[in-house]
């Protein structure tokens, strides 16, 4: 009984990471993109260009906008 208590206790881990690593990758593309949205609203292209190679520069982006 304990052995398939553990196994079942880890499936749910598993499965809460995993759902875990989807939100954090939609709510990281849905981030960038209203970041590419605001960049190009503002003729920001250069910056833009720079962001998605520079993850230092992306960050002071992202405080820039408030996101």
């Amino acid at each position: 009984m304990c052995k398939a208590l553990n196994e079942m206790m880890e499936d749910s881990r598993r499965d809460g990471r995993r759902d875990g690593i989807r939100i954090g990758e939609r709510n990281g593309e849905q981030k960038f993109a209203a970041l590419a949205g605001r960049l190009m609203a503002d003729s920001r292209t250069k910056d833009l260009e720079k962001a998605v190679n520079n993850e230092a520069f992306r960050r002071k982006l992202y405080r820039e906008y408030g996101m």
